[in-house]
């Protein structure tokens, strides 16, 4: 008897659970976005790139590799290279995009910039 009230209890608890109200969120447009999608969207649209940032990251890796080519060693080592011992704003931007080996150029400007019109 007492099990039967437990159990008819719990029946009746998860019967109201499920007849809870769906949340629908704000959608701003098209698609859903939080706080930080916002705000990350618009800080930056200043670049006008409108999303195509894994083109750019491709496109910048091409020009990086060829970029090997016209400096010298030290100087794209300190453009390029990462070491964290020098803190600047955009060096560990520009340590993903450098590469000086045409093995790891050829898989991954093509990857990003493919990826980035698949995601499209």
């Amino acid at each position: 008897m007492f099990q039967s009230q437990i159990k008819k209890r719990l029946v009746e608890a998860s019967q109201r659970f499920g007849a809870q109200p769906r949340r629908l969120f704000q959608t701003y447009g098209k698609e859903y976005l939080s706080g930080f999608d916002r705000m990350l969207a618009d800080k930056l649209s200043w670049a006008r790139l409108n999303g195509n940032w894994f083109a750019f990251f491709g496109v910048g890796n091409l020009l990086a590799y060829g970029a090997h080519f016209f400096m010298s060693k030290d100087n794209y080592d300190y453009h390029f290279s990462y070491t964290g011992l020098l803190p600047r704003m955009f060096g560990p931007i520009k340590a993903m995009m450098g590469s000086d080996v045409l093995a790891n150029v050829i898989w991954t400007a093509p990857s990003l910039i493919g990826l980035n019109y698949y995601m499209l």
